[in-house]
């Protein structure tokens, strides 16, 4: 019900004159106030999720998820939420499958129409957290763009990192105005795998959803693969066997034949532990020189071939 009346006021505002009172019942359809992204977040390290609320109840027929990927500048419908018969849900979620989540951060916003489908409203814009990670032989480094965006704006983000799969850092929140930081490696393995991942925090006090939170990817880094051969040993002495020194080898794509000074192949073993322990044939090897090829991936599936000269001692 809408309630309408005149008032009219002298030049000096001492005199006014109000005139009756007329009611109205207004039956069309209701309008969205607001769309509101509560936040985007990486599930799973593989896609975007969309979360939202919607005002007053009932009033969003249809909803269209566009995305960004230059930053907001331009963007295009990657997905629609239409429910016949009824409402989208006040509070509900869109996912966007399509997004390359290790590549780069997203902007999102969305498109809401009433129930005649006309009248359509703008969500705010906001953006995914992209965290990038780069090493030297002592440290870490870890990069991520600042979320957007919250009505409260960002309390802070908190750094994880887990080596080989085990947590290792679960860091008190660092400030919102904060986006990089150097892990010195302190007590870790040079050669473990190690991942990076980043929570940004929202302010307490958001009507929509208290205390939300938006999580990044996750980047990891895999120094390359090393393998490193001795140029003698000696079959049945204290250095028996020839076998290789490694960092960040896949030792099930290790191959290594060896090869007489006249090009045949004499032995060959996929066995990276134990290698070649000198004997041809049930006999060891004559003293002399030999080549070896080696063919090898690294954990994140490079491929390598290194080719080289053995001497073999008695």
């Amino acid at each position: 019900n809408y309630t309408y009346y005149i008032q009219a006021f002298s030049i000096s505002g001492g005199v006014i004159s109000t005139s009756c009172q007329q009611t109205r019942l207004y039956s069309g359809s209701d309008v969205p106030d607001s769309v509101y992204i509560t936040k985007v977040s990486v599930v799973n390290d593989s896609y975007a999720r969309v979360d939202f609320h919607s005002s007053p109840d009932s009033t969003v027929k249809k909803l269209i998820l566009e995305r960004s990927d230059d930053g907001g500048n331009t963007f295009t419908a990657i997905d629609s939420l239409s429910v016949l018969g009824d409402f989208v849900p006040e509070d509900y979620y869109m996912s966007d499958t399509t997004a390359d989540v290790h590549s780069q951060s997203y902007s999102y916003r969305l498109v809401a129409y009433d129930y005649c489908l006309t009248t359509k409203i703008y969500s705010n814009i906001s953006k995914t957290i992209f965290v990038q990670c780069s090493s030297t032989e002592t440290e870490n480094s870890v990069d991520w763009n600042f979320y957007e965006s919250w009505i409260k704006d960002v309390e802070g983000y908190k750094l994880f990192r887990t080596v080989e799969g085990q947590s290792t850092i679960d860091s008190s929140y660092l400030l919102s105005s904060i986006n990089t930081y150097t892990d010195p490696l302190t007590g870790v393995d040079p050669t473990k795998k190690v991942c990076y991942w980043v929570v940004a925090a929202e302010k307490p006090g958001n009507p929509y959803l208290n205390n939300a939170t938006s999580v990044s990817n996750t980047c990891c880094i895999i120094k390359g693969a090393t393998l490193y051969m001795p140029n003698a040993f000696r079959p049945g002495g204290k250095n028996n066997r020839l076998r290789p020194v490694t960092t960040f080898v896949d030792p099930q794509s290790f191959t290594m034949t060896i090869i007489s000074r006249w090009g045949q192949q004499l032995y060959e073993t996929t066995d990276m532990v134990n290698g070649w322990d000198g004997v041809i044939n049930g006999q060891l090897a004559p003293p002399g020189l030999y080549a070896y090829i080696i063919t090898y991936k690294s954990i994140g599936g490079q491929e390598y071939t290194k080719r080289g000269t053995v001497f073999v001692l008695r």
